[in-house]
């Protein structure tokens, strides 16, 4: 995938973030966020106050001892105006990056680490950190598989240890305007970790791919969308050359991922062991009065209000046959707690195999700063519901979800 710096930042421009890099600018550039940071002798770093930099003061070191120029601004252009902390968010997640002052774009490298600072000599690279020495982390093997419309859809697999066949969770987004990138990704880390191979893609609706790519699902969310994961799904089901295990699937998701989650438990009965849904967008009707974004989330990305059951999860709750976790915050604006009470509560109607599991005093964004304790008990809670559903050894039972509890 090679994407130009016009293309990356024309995505951010339609959200208001800055307007477009124009075809021949050169900025002097070098990306850094939690994927990869490349160093070109004399070059600038230009770091955005808003960037994501966990260990910004190693950086900086590191960079200076390159020869790197550092320079403090927001906008990280000065030609073309470009917001530099949209930009950071947007193209560090999407792959390793050199900015080359020579050429004028952005050109994507692939590299066997990632969260490091490497130092960029003409065609020769020599890594200055070793940051993530410590984590063990997984690698991403990079996917494309072609949907039925003959459209690519991109993404990654997380492997676990050992031969397989391995359980396969489809692990989605929220969103949906966000994507899945090259950087690491704790919940999948973890899942993989425990024995689940799992799949990270971006469908359409997707941020990263173009303004087209992102409004392909406007007026029809469950469409498009919902056929790009499938079909990521079944492609990689179907590739020899990894061991997994087709007939044992579950599905998982938070916010718009959460909504998803929900849609294809009810539209693919058939496929999937179990789901877990979180924080989800569950019932736009109810949704435009109480949520923080609800004033334009729902008719932005769904219509006016009479085409909204076509596309509402709670609307099809009734066909959701396998066992389903729904988690939620307690102090949630964005999806309020009532979009996944009542969703629980029909669940319950429907006679599915149903938990509730809520986080007090926690946001819409507890899976990313969320209390510690918090963050970790979640995860106890996911590998619970697995083990007990999706067992990594199909004989071997898990332990009950519901023996345990959060505080």
């Amino acid at each position: 995938m090679t994407v130009g710096a016009p293309d990356v930042v024309r995505d951010y421009e339609q959200a208001g973030f800055g307007r477009r890099l124009e075809p021949g600018a050169r900025p002097a550039l070098v990306l850094v966020d939690l994927v990869e940071a490349y160093f070109r002798p004399g070059a600038e770093l230009y770091m955005g106050t808003d960037s994501c930099l966990a260990s910004a003061a190693r950086v900086l070191t590191a960079a200076r001892s390159a020869g790197v120029q550092v320079v403090h601004t927001k906008v990280s252009f000065a030609a073309g105006g470009v917001d530099g902390g949209a930009f950071f968010r947007k193209v560090g997640a999407l792959r390793h990056f050199i900015g080359d002052s020579e050429l004028g774009q952005l050109r994507p490298e692939v590299a066997p680490i990632s969260g490091e600072v490497v130092l960029v000599n003409g065609s020769t690279s020599r890594r200055l950190t070793d940051f993530s020495a410590d984590l063990g982390a997984r690698p991403l093997h990079e996917m494309t598989v072609t949907a039925d419309d003959g459209y690519p859809v991109h993404g990654w697999l997380v492997l676990p240890d050992g031969p397989g066949p391995h359980p396969v969770l489809l692990d989605i987004h929220g969103g949906p305007y966000a994507q899945f990138g090259w950087k690491p990704y704790d919940e999948a880390q973890v899942l993989a970790g425990a024995g689940y191979a799992v799949l990270l893609t971006n469908p359409r609706g997707a941020a990263g791919y173009g303004e087209q790519h992102g409004r392909a699902i406007q007026g029809a969310m469950g469409q498009r969308d919902a056929a790009d994961l499938m079909a990521f799904l079944d492609g990689v089901l179907a590739d020899p050359s990894y061991p997994l295990d087709a007939a044992r699937v579950g599905v998982l998701g938070g916010s718009y991922g959460g909504y998803m989650t929900a849609w294809l438990l009810a539209h693919q009965p058939d496929r999937f062991v179990a789901g877990i849904v979180e924080r989800g967008f569950l019932d736009p009707e109810t949704f435009l009065g109480t949520s923080d974004i609800g004033w334009f989330f729902p008719e932005g990305y769904l219509g006016p209000v009479e085409a909204m059951a076509a596309q509402s999860p709670m609307a099809v709750v009734d066909r959701v046959v396998a066992p389903t976790l729904v988690i939620h915050s307690e102090r949630d604006l964005r999806c309020p707690l009532e979009q996944g009470q009542r969703y629980f509560a029909a669940l319950l109607r429907a006679g599915v195999d149903a938990e509730l599991l809520i986080f007090p005093g926690e946001s819409h964004g507890l899976t990313r700063g969320g209390r510690p304790r918090h963050r970790r008990q979640r995860f106890e809670h996911l590998l619970a519901w697995w083990a007990k559903h999706l067992p990594v050894t199909p004989d071997r039972p898990g332990p009950d979800v519901a023996s345990r509890h959060v505080s």
